[in-house]
């Protein structure tokens, strides 16, 4: 038995490297793979790691433990649900938040960032090698697209348009982060991590989901600001902000995607305010808010319950805004919303917390790329449930912890 713990020990690290993979390449092509890739390192760090270091780890790192606490709260929110089938499958939805600290949590080192440099340039390929299907059918069939966007659809994506952007936005910060890190920039992999950022940011401009172009130019925003007050090469701040300027005038012009988007938003403005909302996403996505506004005014401190929230959407839907089918109530495009409503102010409390708490253990400066991912992340909160499915979940939460491990300290 020794025997065979000590060969296991001997594939530690590289069973962690390959389940991190895994989980990457199951976010676009198999929720399945997403579990396995949770169970094989939650596994992987019980059988090697041991309770008591991952109870050590979580002493040390012990932001960490907030993801805990809020997945007990959803747990207990089954108190006071009625409709527990709901509940059970909104505690499916949230174990990443319950795994995913415990089987990180001893890896500071192992999965930093700094010690796996390499996987900076694979994941950024990766994420470019996604989009090849979208190019295509861009490129292929360009008047039909253009109807679609018109319309207010979008290009195939192999996940949700909205988070399939939100994950390329991070792609172009990844791939920023590991340019900046070169010691020599004038190089092959200088060069290399060019190509990928600018190559991500044609994708996220073809695509045209505006929460993630938001989200894209209020990270790159932020990098600008974080190396203008505290980099000596403050001319790549100044050339990443120049560039976001740039790219915001010219991206319609360039860009029909972005141009039909544009219309469709500005068309859809119109027809909120004559209150026509049955047939545009943008209206419902409006209404949709204000339902969960409502919800939060009924149960402010607790919510309602994970099991009930979507019980009390329709419930109001059908009180306010009778004219919506099932099929057009759509639940709030609001995460701090959808937070309230189901565990109330406690929860969002101590998801404010993990938002924000880290501004004040680590130095802004010295993990840049943390405080991106938060903050670009943090602005598509408010306007989509971003991690209101197994997905979103999986992905917020470990890169989130993962750029937490990998911190540089003064």
């Amino acid at each position: 038995m020794k025997q065979l713990f000590s060969q296991l020990k001997s594939f530690e690290l590289p069973l962690l490297k390959l389940a991190i993979l895994a989980l990457f390449v199951g976010l676009f092509y198999s929720r399945a793979l997403i579990s396995i890739a949770m169970i094989v390192m939650l596994c992987n760090a019980i059988i090697n790691q041991g309770p008591k270091q991952i109870k050590e780890a979580l002493k040390r790192d012990y932001w960490l433990l907030g993801y805990i606490v809020m997945f007990g709260v959803y747990l207990l929110s089954g108190l006071y649900s009625g409709n527990i089938n709901e509940w059970w499958k909104q505690i499916m939805i949230k174990l990443p938040l319950l795994a995913l600290p415990l089987a990180l949590a001893p890896y500071n080192r192992g999965v930093s960032l700094r010690s796996n440099k390499w996987m900076v340039s694979l994941l950024a390929l990766f994420f470019l090698f996604t989009a090849l299907p979208m190019l295509l059918e861009f490129y292929s069939s360009y008047d039909e697209v253009l109807k679609k966007y018109a319309q207010g659809q979008t290009l195939f994506t192999p996940i949700s348009h909205v988070r399939y952007s939100l994950i390329m936005s991070f792609g172009v910060f990844l791939s920023l982060h590991g340019f900046l890190g070169l010691a020599n920039k004038v190089s092959a992999m200088g060069l290399l991590y060019i190509l990928l950022s600018f190559s991500l940011f044609v994708v996220i401009h073809v695509l045209a989901v505006r929460s993630g172009l938001v989200c894209l130019y209020a990270g790159l925003g932020l990098y600008a600001f974080i190396y203008f007050i505290g980099n000596p090469n403050w001319r790549y701040a100044l050339t990443i902000l120049g560039l976001v300027f740039v790219a915001l005038y010219f991206s319609p012009k360039i860009f029909p995607t972005i141009e039909k988007k544009m219309g469709y938003t500005l068309y859809s403005i119109e027809k909120y305010q004559k209150n026509e909302v049955e047939h545009y996403s943008d209206t419902k996505r409006w209404i949709s808010i204000k339902v969960g506004w409502t919800l939060f005014k009924k149960a402010p401190f607790f919510g309602v319950g994970a099991g009930d929230v979507r019980d009390n959407v329709k419930e109001i839907y059908r009180g306010q805004y009778p004219s919506l089918t099932l099929k057009q109530q759509l639940m709030p495009h609001n995460q701090y919303l959808r937070i309230a409503n189901a565990i109330g102010l406690i929860g969002l409390l101590i998801f404010l917390w993990l938002m924000l708490y880290p501004l004040f253990i680590l130095d802004v400066k010295l993990n840049a790329l943390f405080f991106v991912f938060i903050f670009s992340t943090s602005v598509s909160f408010l306007v989509e449930g971003t991690i209101e499915n197994q997905i979103g979940t999986a992905y917020f939460v470990f890169i989130a912890i993962w750029l937490y491990l990998s911190r540089v300290q003064k």
